[in-house]
């Protein structure tokens, strides 16, 4: 791929991730001053519940809006061609992390929401589908970690070489 090209899409790429963050800061200040507020006053098992309801649904957003702020910090790195560094492996065990938690995280609303009878098929099916999601994402991003880690070693070596 020609360098115009590798540009072109980082630099798009980096555009996109921006405009996700600012949606998601939208939707993190959303969360408690909109739609936390509607569960508690319409949902009887919410009622006394408002802090740990706002944390279960903030938590998500946040953690969304980590993932992102790493996704464009390698960006940036693949742009400035430091991808192959110690440093690019620590943000990438970041992501890996961070996808698992929240992962763990959906388990966690399941069990809670469950514990408040108020867990139904559909939101059982969304949280089920968001937990395999983030599983996956975390999956695939510690492999990608393996395979960086290689060609760090790689490219140290070849430049102990040069």
């Amino acid at each position: 791929m020609k360098s115009n090209n590798k540009t072109l899409i980082v630099r798009s790429a980096m555009v996109f991730s921006f405009f996700l963050i600012l949606m998601v800061l939208y939707i993190s200040l959303a969360v408690p001053l909109v739609i936390t507020p509607r569960l508690v006053n319409y949902y009887d098992a919410f009622t006394n519940d408002y802090v740990i309801t706002n944390l279960m649904f903030e938590t998500p957003v946040l953690l969304t809006l980590s993932l992102l702020v790493i996704i464009l910090i390698l960006l940036r790195r693949i742009q400035t061609d430091q991808i192959l560094s110690s440093t690019t492996n620590k943000w990438v065990k970041a992501f890996t992390a961070i996808a698992g938690f929240g992962a763990l995280h959906f388990v966690f609303i399941g069990i809670w929401a469950s514990s408040k009878n108020s867990l139904h098929q559909p939101t059982t099916f969304i949280l089920i589908l968001l937990f395999i999601i983030s599983l996956a994402v975390s999956l695939v991003a510690g492999s990608l970690l393996g395979l960086l880690k290689k060609a760090t070693a790689a490219n140290e070596e070849l430049e102990g070489v040069v």
